[in-house]
């Protein structure tokens, strides 16, 4: 089993944290459902698990700093989804995003 998580880059203890962290995200929110739950937990999990060690990488930070990376993702990652697909909504933003010749 390990070796799957090897060969998908996955690291089981930010895979936990995430899923830990969404929870908790559910909760704080108030949101209420297993199904809720499921969803916060497996979304926490998948975006803490591939965006941390991004992230990590990226600002040079310590291996001990990536599970409160990891933890803080987990958390707040239904919300950036849903910034993100409210910007992917806004085409008038993509358009300005989007280099053009002139």
């Amino acid at each position: 089993m390990q070796e799957m998580f090897d060969f998908l880059g996955i690291k089981i203890s930010l895979l936990i944290t995430g899923g830990i962290s969404g929870i908790i995200g559910a909760r704080a929110e108030d949101k209420k459902g297993f199904f809720n739950y499921l969803f916060r937990a497996f979304g926490g999990a998948m975006t803490t698990t591939y965006i941390t060690p991004m992230l990590v990488d990226s600002f040079h930070l310590s291996e001990n700093s990536s599970y409160g990376v990891g933890f803080l993702i987990g958390l707040t990652s239904m919300n950036l989804v849903q910034v993100l697909l409210k910007i992917c909504s806004d085409v008038e933003f993509i358009k300005t995003m989007i280099p053009t010749k002139r």
